[in-house]
């Protein structure tokens, strides 16, 4: 049995114009380097294609059905949890439109699909737009390293490093630079690299911590 020409060349386009379609998201995922990028949302969306087209005369609606529970296992293995966020959340759901995108092309629904996509490419690259602008806002922070000076008698590194986490947003030992001794004392000078967002009252936070037990001088690097 020969098939007709037109429908071959219609089966052919729907394909052609859901991987298209389905690596359009994923070109978005790609840009911002997420595991599940352009291949994969052209693969998702091109397999449901071939699973609408093959439905007809078959049972149509199960065919659908077992496309999103797949897709749905799909997703599911892109999200990942740790402790209490969970990240992959954005790109579950896109995989998810590909394959929607997918059926849709098999159907042959330009009008769905061509809305679908526009929608979610929009959407997710507005918003990620926005995150990003509030998260400089909110979060804007710049490094800034100090060295702390100290007796080891009265302190110690990780009590110094404890009090400057009680002032700055982030506090990371980086070394020991030296010992010396200064009279019956023993100094120790420590580098620390803290996060500071503004520069408020930098200058008052780090004379507060001059003025506690131990510490003899701080300087910036």
């Amino acid at each position: 049995m020969t098939m007709d020409g037109a429908l071959l060349a219609a089966i052919v386009l729907r394909t052609l114009v859901a991987a298209v379609l389905g690596a359009a998201i994923g070109m978005q995922r790609e840009l911002v380097h997420r595991p599940a990028g352009l291949r994969t949302h052209m693969l998702v969306s091109l397999a449901a294609c071939a699973f609408a087209e093959s439905a007809y005369g078959l049972q149509f609606d199960r065919i659908i059905a077992g496309v999103a529970t797949g897709v749905g296992f799909l997703g599911a293995g892109a999200i990942v949890r740790q402790g209490l966020t969970a990240s992959g959340l954005t790109t579950a759901a896109s995989i998810w439109v590909a394959a929607a995108v997918g059926v849709s092309a098999g159907v042959g629904t330009p009008a769905a699909l061509l809305t679908a996509v526009v929608v979610t490419v929009s959407t997710v690259i507005a918003l990620g737009i926005a995150d990003w602008r509030v998260a400089a806002l909110v979060h804007a922070e710049h490094r800034l390293q100090v060295i702390v000076r100290f007796d080891v008698g009265e302190t110690t590194a990780e009590a110094v490093r404890e009090q400057l986490a009680g002032h700055f947003a982030k506090v990371r030992l980086v070394s020991c630079i030296a010992f010396e001794r200064v009279g019956e004392r023993l100094v120790s000078s420590v580098s620390y690299d803290l996060g500071v967002r503004g520069d408020g009252d930098l200058w008052e936070r780090l004379a507060a911590l001059g003025q506690s037990p131990g510490v003899t001088g701080i300087d910036v690097a």
